[in-house]
């Protein structure tokens, strides 16, 4: 087998920098997975030891986030193995944050029971928001997620009601204490605004793993 280090890289593996709003300094890594994915745990694992080598040249502060594959999360036993793969590859919570797209949970319940193993592990977790949210910020998500990632949005006027939606998510997600992630670079001299409406950090390219 391959290791890591002479295996092909996917060209749609991204790595991307999270960087504080208010102090301009990075905070965290993002990597950002092609969907084909095998159906094993063996493509993620992979990506993420060539991200994680890439991001601690860049910068040793801050976690790397990823996005799982949640078609293969949709039973609380899949958890097991996730978890088993990552840290027989020296994946630890302390440096790797993991995160699940909104859409997963339309697959049924077992996702949020693999979510919730995996939280019972010690593994940080991240909510990738939906266009349209449909999960309940309540407090059995309150407890499970610690990070919310929203996409690009207009800069906030509360005017219209999918904004105003939007926002209150924002408030919900704060209030619980999370932390406010969008996910592409804010336009120019919005900083302000999105610091007031709730934002910490954002999101900005690095290019290709390798």
């Amino acid at each position: 087998m391959l290791s890591p280090a002479y295996r092909p890289v996917t060209p749609s593996s991204r790595l991307r920098a999270r960087t504080d709003l208010r102090s301009g300094e990075l905070c965290a890594g993002a990597l950002r997975l092609p969907t084909g994915l095998d159906t094993s745990f063996q493509g993620l694992i992979d990506a993420l030891l060539r991200a994680q080598t890439r991001w601690q040249r860049i910068s040793a502060a801050g976690p790397l986030h990823v996005a799982l594959p949640f078609t293969q999360l949709t039973h609380s036993e899949h958890a097991a193995h996730l978890d088993a793969a990552l840290a027989a590859n020296g994946l630890s919570p302390d440096r790797l944050h993991l995160e699940i797209d909104e859409s997963a949970f339309a697959l049924g319940t077992g996702v949020l029971a693999a979510l919730e193993r995996l939280r019972g592990r010690g593994w940080q977790l991240g909510l990738r928001s939906a266009d349209c949210p449909s999960l309940a910020l309540d407090a059995r998500t309150r407890s499970l997620f610690g990070t919310l990632v929203l996409a690009q949005a207009e800069m906030p006027t509360f005017e219209a009601r999918s904004e105003e939606a939007r926002y209150r998510r924002v408030d919900a997600a704060k209030a619980a204490g999370w932390s406010v992630v969008l996910l592409d670079a804010p336009p120019a001299g919005a900083r302000a605004q999105l610091i007031a409406a709730g934002f910490d950090a954002f999101e900005d390219r690095l290019g290709p793993v390798a």
